[in-house]
């Protein structure tokens, strides 16, 4: 009846919808497994003409294929020789305008009421657009690693989850973190945790130091310190948040440059002390002299820069005596 019909179309309706949805196009093949039948939304989506593929088997397909994908054929290939149904079979095909494109494609054997092997029904999708922004991506990454691994100073990229995304081996090298136990997409905390269990951070409840060191990181904000590590070693810390949330930090090992900054305020407090003192070079010209030596000789700074200690001769001396002092 018209009630009976209704509700048939309507469910035909449904499955269609629900093909469309899931898929870009649908697909049939007989049981030499040649294509018999490709949905109108195959062009639509992939601006491929049909009529490229039509009385084509997969097998005759495969030779389009690039060396990587042999072994993905030679599965699949078998699973169709074994009527086997399969799902997300991504393979790349050169079209008519001599463009690659990457089909992701699924399907089920039919089989007749006896069981013979009839060919295949299926969905397909284009999925080029994702194959190419996932190869973009992972091209982006390797720039970056072999950019930052060729920096002589650590650093560290993490995301807005705090994951560490890229790390160079100088970051490793330089705050001891074995290798074989950190990893690209490790947490901070698990960095944090590391160095709280071997007393980085000094004495203290490890547990409040990785929380209270989550914490701070979370808020994203730019920041400089400086941390003297057990061994001596003076390392200072970069940090400076990018668009779209996480960090990147710079590590950088400045020992060298805070015992020559610590030994240049010795030298100056040693050059102001109560005893005269006078700086000359391989020459023996004076190149500076302290506030003492000017009240024990009389003479300005102005007065003495440039001369040798020889204006300080008083005639009461022999020679050697000022060749002495110089040698001293």
């Amino acid at each position: 009846n018209q009630e009976s019909g209704q509700a048939l179309d309507q469910e035909q309706q449904r499955f269609k919808d629900f093909a469309n949805a899931s898929s870009d196009w649908q697909w049939e093949c007989d049981e030499q497994l040649r294509f018999t039948y490709l949905s109108d939304r195959f062009k639509e989506v992939t601006g491929l003409d049909s009529s490229e593929f039509l009385g084509k088997t997969r097998r005759e397909m495969a030779n389009n294929s690039t060396p990587s994908q042999d072994k993905q054929w030679e599965q699949h290939l078998a699973d169709l020789d074994a009527h086997r149904p399969f799902r997300d079979f991504i393979y790349q095909t050169k079209c008519s305008d001599n463009k690659n494109r990457w089909l992701n494609v699924g399907g089920l054997p039919v089989f007749s009421l006896s069981g013979k092997f009839c060919g295949y029904r299926g969905s397909g999708r284009d999925v080029t657009g994702e194959i190419e922004a996932k190869r973009h991506a992972q091209e982006g990454q390797y720039l970056l690693q072999v950019t930052i691994e060729n920096m002589p100073d650590g650093v560290s990229i993490q995301d807005e989850n705090l994951n560490l995304i890229a790390f160079n081996q100088a970051f490793l090298d330089l705050l001891e973190f074995p290798s074989d136990i950190f990893h690209y997409g490790d947490n901070l905390e698990k960095f944090f945790q590391y160095n709280a269990e071997r007393g980085e951070y000094g004495s203290g409840d490890p547990v409040q130091q990785v929380a209270e060191r989550i914490e701070l990181a979370k808020r994203f904000e730019p920041h400089v310190f400086q941390r003297t590590r057990p061994d001596g070693r003076v390392i200072e810390i970069r940090g400076k948040p990018v668009p779209g949330g996480g960090f990147v930090t710079l590590y950088v090992d400045i020992t060298e440059r805070v015992n020559a900054d610590s030994e240049m305020r010795l030298a100056a407090e040693a050059f102001e002390a109560h005893e005269g003192i006078a700086i000359t070079d391989n020459t023996g010209s004076i190149l500076r002299v302290n506030r003492a030596f000017c009240e024990i000789t009389g003479y300005r700074s102005a007065e003495v820069i440039g001369s040798t200690p020889r204006m300080l001769q008083s005639g009461l001396h022999y020679q050697t005596f000022y060749t002495d002092l110089r040698g001293k």
